[in-house]
């Protein structure tokens, strides 16, 4: 069996899986193809600016805390850690 261990367990980079792989996409229509691409630039765009808006936002508050004093930074620091995990969803 090729692609396969010992136990019959599929390898990473098996030639049996890349096949089924481009199998399935030889079967897609060109505009289910096209659907696809869009789909993925356009989450890859928004987590792109949802980045830089984030950024963006650390940047000035940084700038602020530099005219305010080392106090407003501990208070700066806990909520942009929250933001940051609230982003990523934990």
């Amino acid at each position: 069996m090729t692609g396969r261990d010992s136990r019959g367990r599929f390898t990473s980079g098996n030639p049996d899986a890349s096949s089924g792989g481009k199998a399935r996409a030889a079967r897609l229509t060109p505009e289910r193809r096209r659907a696809i691409a869009a789909a993925g630039w356009a989450a890859i765009h928004a987590e792109r600016a949802a980045a830089l808006a984030l950024l963006a936002d650390i940047w000035a508050r940084r700038a602020s805390v530099s005219e305010r004093g080392a106090g407003y930074a501990v208070l700066l620091d806990a909520d942009l850690c929250e933001r940051i995990r609230a982003a990523l969803g934990e």
